[in-house]
């Protein structure tokens, strides 16, 4: 909530600034009032960077008068992003400056990916950019799996020959390589590459890899599109690329840049990132002024001595130790175990202890491991039989469920393929029964006697080709289940759901890279086939059950890996299973890897060492606020085929703390830890929503939550996906045109050479956009005198509330010269699922957003195009405040988690989730 507003003079709004809401130290001052140009920060874990690049902003906008729209902030997460973001906004509304916070929407806060996605498409939208999208590496790997045999001449290791492609690829990209070298120096690998980025524009599509180095490749060309940027701000600047580096050089030529990170942190190396660049800093930014914030404000003395400790062991990387502010000493301890299980099983019931009774929540507490594919196993079960909540993270955090591997195996059954565990092949009835099996151990209800003979019914309806589409086959498994039975209110029915959600997002992810490339619907069993193969060859080694983003808010334990809990922290942190070969990890160095000449960039830093597995060590064990337990055993239970137990030793950074520090090893203890919870929730946490995710959970909340918190798939059936942002497209080209010059008839048909449909056929297409061409002429000759009007073609907005930013996109805004007045108008096509009062809604939200930025919008209306209509929305202020306190009422039931299946008046009939919504409904009565 926002805090009762405080008036300050403006002799005393610095002193204010430095000092609330807590007291920054002397170099955190310093740091917020430098007037250097550039200034690098060097701090550690801790030492409260958020906060500190939060006041240098606010230090900017409100003491140097700087426009929010010159500021830009890159951030490592999106999350990071909300955080600095939303803190911004409710300090400087606590310092009574509404009228710079009604233009907070104009300054740039997160990613780099993010903001030269932005770049590409809003500056250079003359090159096509404008209605690329971007696929995620998950959606890459599906992509080049499909493309690789066929178009980039792979055959022999065909899966290892894909992932060393994408590696390489990614490697030009992020080590900025100049295309002209890479054709001289590796020909056979230029050729596909070359041939790649054909197919990936084709499809309209970018790679996060690539968006980067396109952005900065256009930017070397045209600088000047970067003149409304006068600050940078960067942070984890040690875990930034070479082509990330050179955009920040291009900026920086005409900008201040402002960056912190800390060298002990780097843990990015082996996907590019080079602490070199942090390191060498003030060889390239002239004049710089150096910083180092040495105070720990998140751990207790003890973990902030033993964190010190351990880093005073790192090679060539050499800062003064951190020194401890919170007035807590905290705890840390050794603990030694005669087995895997034991250590497993203690740390499950410390966790059961301190929730039942110390005032903990099961969200207090992480298990970190270097490896949650490798080493997971053992604290799952005994999580499991405490009936412990929990998520798990790393690529195979999915897999590791018994809920997704049972869906898993029960595709592979229906396709006839096997399945590989632990070295064991599973096949035939055997994966059936195994599927069911997994099945049964993950849900609380009692399995029906005849769920074998359904599932040989659904396995019949697949051969009778009885289904059309990947979600049709996924659905109808998952009411053969008892998906109906699971309990959306229950925490560990919860995670069950959320889980095959995820798992809906691998079919999701394999069916458009399919559709990309076949323009067809399924053809069975072949595709199923090919589907079975991606997962097996790379789904169960690649995905997890949710992002470090979407932990916030879940009440469940943690078990991720520690490369995942970057930036995060605890109360409690458990860093078990430290013994040999397993943290600090073996490395198997891959002579063969490259398909680039090693001497253009600098490949030893992809192989990584034990000193990159320090710096990963101090990351894990500088998470921790309360305590950090590590712990290690001295045996281990083999995997398979035999029951003799292994000997292990406990790792050699377990030794580093015994040695360096007064730590004693300990073989067990009891742990009687409270917590004060009201000191521990400092700030609530504030996320953004877009106007399109408050609609839908005003059509359904529970639709809203399959949707858009579990990843459920909607129909990817038909070939008119991508109609409505094609269409948009279009309108926005065809306006641009129109403001040149262009006559309404030639600017339709010059803007059309873009419109493109991924997943039509070319007939389809060729059909669909004649059509599409007709219907906008006919609306841009009907309203071209409104087309001549438009000011502004996909405004961004932001508007603040309470607990909560609200983000939207006005598709175009008319200005009336004469009245000096505005109206806001969105686009609507026929195939959109949209209300009246859904509508109206939009429309007010953006009226307040552009009100706030002192836009006189005076009527708001939309455009039906294929009507050729135009509708009027009252936009008076009573309506409008009417609609922000219902956005407010929907944000903070989001927050609360209220997720109630009550879907509008003929909502169900059409809803993609009808299916499997216990709640819906048809004609009245209940579903099927």
């Amino acid at each position: 909530m926002i805090k009762e507003r405080i008036g300050i003079s403006e002799s005393n709004l610095e002193k204010e600034i430095l000092s609330k809401p807590s007291l920054l130290s002397d170099s955190q001052k310093e740091a917020v009032l430098s007037d250097s140009r550039y200034v690098k920060i060097t701090a550690g874990a801790g030492a409260g960077k958020t906060e500190t690049l939060t006041r240098k902003i606010i230090y900017l906008l409100l003491v140097k008068n700087i426009d929010p729209v010159s500021i830009v902030a890159f951030t490592f997460t999106e999350k990071a992003a909300e955080n600095i973001k939303n803190r911004i906004y409710h300090r400087i509304l606590e310092y009574g400056r509404e009228d710079i916070a009604k233009h907070l929407g104009k300054m740039y806060v997160g990613t780099i990916h993010g903001f030269c996605l932005r770049v590409l498409q809003e500056k250079f939208s003359n090159n096509g950019y404008g209605n690329y999208n971007v696929f995620d590496a998950n959606q890459e790997m599906a992509f080049i799996f499909k493309i690789g045999r066929k178009i980039l001449g792979m055959s022999n290791h065909y899966i290892d020959s894909c992932f060393k492609f994408i590696e390489n690829v990614n490697v030009v990209y992020g080590e900025y390589i100049d295309k002209e070298t890479l054709r001289e120096n590796a020909v056979d690998f230029y050729k596909k590459l070359i041939k790649y980025e054909e197919l990936l524009n084709e499809n309209k599509y970018f790679t996060f890899g690539r968006i980067i180095y396109e952005c900065v490749q256009n930017l070397e060309k045209y600088p000047e599109k970067l003149a409304d940027v006068k600050y940078l701000i960067v942070d984890e600047f040690q875990d930034i690329d070479k082509a990330q580096f050179n955009l920040i050089r291009l900026i920086g030529k005409n900008a201040s840049v402002f960056v912190v990170g800390d060298p002990r942190q780097s843990i990015y190396k082996w996907r590019g990132a080079d602490e070199e660049f942090f390191n060498s800093f003030e060889k390239y930014f002239k004049h710089t002024k150096s910083l180092e914030i040495n105070g720990n404000r998140r751990s207790g003395s003890k973990i902030v001595e033993a964190a010190n400790a351990f880093a005073d062991s790192f090679e060539g990387i050499n800062f003064p130790n951190m020194e401890a502010v919170k007035d807590e000493t905290g705890d840390v301890k050794i603990l030694s175990f005669d087995m895997e299980e034991d250590e497993a099983e203690w740390i499950a019931a410390q966790i059961k202890e301190l929730v039942d009774n110390h005032g903990f929540r099961y969200s207090d507490f992480a298990i970190l491991l270097r490896s949650v594919k490798n080493y997971a196993k053992a604290y799952i079960e005994a999580l499991k039989k405490l009936e412990i909540p929990y998520i798990i993270g790393g690529k195979v955090g999915l897999f590791r469920r018994d809920d997704a591997l049972a869906v898993g195996m029960l595709i592979t059954w229906l396709d006839g393929s096997s399945w590989k565990m632990y070295n064991k092949k599973i096949e035939g009835d055997n994966l059936l029964r195994e599927g069911i099996q997994h099945w049964k151990n993950a849900v609380r209800f009692e399995l029906p006697s005849d769920l074998e003979e359904k599932l040989r019914k659904w396995k019949k309806d697949f051969q009778d080709k009885k289904f059309k589409t990947f979600k049709d086959i996924y659905y109808e498994l998952l009411l053969v289940l008892g998906y109906k039975n699971l309990d959306p209110n229950n925490k560990l029915d919860v995670a069950i759901l959320a889980n095959l959600g995820r798992v809906s997002t691998i079919i999701r992810d394999f069916d458009i890279t399919r559709r990309l490339t076949d323009k067809r619907n399924p053809s069975w069993p072949a595709d199923l086939h090919e589907f079975v193969w991606f997962i097996r060859s790379y789904a169960i080694n690649s995905y997890e059950e949710l992002t470090p983003d979407q932990f916030s808010g879940i009440d469940v334990v943690q078990v991720i890996t520690v490369h995942q809990a970057k930036g995060l922290e605890w109360p409690v942190v458990f860093l078990p299973s430290l013994v040999d070969k397993r943290f600090p990890s073996e490395h198997d160095i891959d002579d063969d890897r490259w398909m680039i000449p090693e001497e253009l960039f600098n490949s030893g830093k992809y192989n990584g060492g034990i000193e990159d597995e320090k710096r990963l060590f101090y990351v894990a064990m500088t998470r921790a606020k309360k305590a950090v337990l590590f712990s290690y055993f001295k045996t281990r239970t083999p995997r398979i085929n035999s029951s003799n137990p292994i000997k292990v030793s406990k790792s050699k950074f377990v030794d580093i703390l015994l040695e360096r520090t007064q730590i004693q090893l300990t073989k067990s203890t009891y742990l009687d830890y409270t917590i004060d919870r009201n000191q521990e929730d400092n700030e609530d946490e504030i996320h953004s929503y877009s106007v399109t995710e408050l609609i839908n959970y005003m059509l359904c909340p529970y639709h809203y939550r399959l949707n858009n918190l579990w990843g459920y798939m909607q129909s990817m059936s038909s070939q008119l996906l991508g109609y409505g942002e094609a269409l948009h497209y279009v309108l926005r080209r065809t306006s641009e045109l129109m403001n040149q010059g262009y006559s309404a008839t030639s600017a339709v048909n010059t803007a059309m050479d873009d419109f493109y449909l991924p997943f039509a056929s070319d007939k389809v297409f060729d059909n669909i956009k004649e059509n599409t061409k007709k219907i906008l002429k006919n609306f841009v000759v009907e309203y071209q005198e409104d087309m001549k009007k438009i000011s502004e073609v996909e405004m961004r907005v932001e508007l603040p509330l309470e607990n909560s930013i609200i983000v939207g996109r006005v598709d175009v805004i008319l200005k009336d010269e004469d009245a000096h007045s505005y109206e806001i108008r969105d686009y609507k096509t026929s195939d959109e699922i949209i209300s009246k009062e859904d509508y109206e809604f939009q429309i007010r939200l953006y009226t307040h957003a552009l009100r706030n930025l002192d836009y006189n919008v005076e009527s708001g209306s939309i455009a039906f195009l294929t009507k050729s209509e135009v509708s009027i929305v009252e936009i008076d202020e009573n309506k409008v405040e009417m609609e922000r306190a219902k956005a407010e009422e929907i944000v903070r039931k989001i927050k609360n988690s209220e997720f109630p299946m009550e879907p509008r008046k003929n909502f169900c009939e059409r809803c993609e989730y009808k299916k499997i919504c216990k709640g819906a409904k048809f004609d009245g009565s209940q579903s099927n």
